[in-house]
């Protein structure tokens, strides 16, 4: 049943007015998710995984379709969400703790009884003795850890991920993956993951939507049945590299990829 879903995109397409004329991002998309899955979009430039993820987030609104979240349509901003961007849309003059606890301030949250909560986040993706240090001083992979806990401050059943390493180091996008894998572990959260990296999305997903050029369609479903955590291990099995070679092989059926 429809209610049974944590989320459900039915029928959903977007068309964007422009002066040159309209852009038509999203065609039919259907998609749901169970509660505590962690769903990966991977997509070429310009298909509308983006647009997709505000859709979900009540940010923008859709040409057609509808969403829903446990039951109920998304007729506006839905605000039990954490969501993280690809830039980390810190405050210069807050610190990092002033930065996480900013969610406090924008939700009209009591501020005093979710340092705690702060400080659990902190040591999570190993920020410790970086609480008072602006996000000048901080590193890029450092300014991405301080996003995710803003975002899972307030303990939002919800996360929508917007290519939150894309503009990263392999190293540091490394890293960060792993973060992410034992935070989800830990707080079981319903992840809407959006991603340009086959392998990223393979070491994090439980299942993966491929779309289509733009207007974005759903392409093919692939699920990821891997043993986690996945690194070491995990990304080195035969399984991990026959899974992202499955994802290249549909672009290169679409024409994304060409020999």
């Amino acid at each position: 049943m429809e209610n049974s879903k944590f989320l459900s995109v039915q029928n959903i397409s977007k068309t964007f007015k422009t002066d040159k004329g309209n852009v038509h991002a999203l065609d039919d998309v259907v998609l749901s998710m169970t509660d505590g899955e962690f769903l990966a979009v991977v997509g070429p430039s310009g298909c509308g995984k983006s647009t997709l993820m505000m859709i979900v987030a009540g940010l923008l609104e859709a040409s057609g379709g509808k969403v829903r979240i446990r039951g109920e349509k998304v007729v506006g901003p839905f605000t039990d969400v954490g969501i993280v961007f690809q830039n980390h849309v810190l405050l210069d003059w807050l610190t990092t703790m002033g930065n996480i606890l900013f969610q406090t301030d924008m939700r009209r949250l009591p501020r005093n009884r979710y340092e705690e909560r702060a400080r659990e986040l902190i040591s999570m993706v190993s920020l410790e003795g970086f609480e008072e240090v602006y996000p000048y001083e901080l590193s890029g992979g450092m300014k991405q850890r301080c996003s995710i806990c803003r975002a899972l401050l307030h303990d939002p059943p919800l996360l929508l991920m917007d290519e939150p390493f894309g503009a990263l180091d392999a190293l540091t996008r490394d890293q960060l993956c792993i973060d992410l894998e034992k935070i989800w572990l830990q707080t079981e959260k319903t992840v809407l993951f959006i991603t340009h990296s086959v392998p990223e999305a393979v070491q994090l997903a439980d299942r993966i939507i491929v779309m289509t050029p733009r207007p974005g369609r759903i392409y093919k479903e692939i699920m990821v049945d891997l043993p986690r955590p996945r690194y070491e291990e995990g990304i080195e099995s035969e399984e991990f590299f026959h899974l992202v070679e499955q994802i290249k092989r549909s672009f290169l059926e679409q024409g994304v990829l060409r020999k």
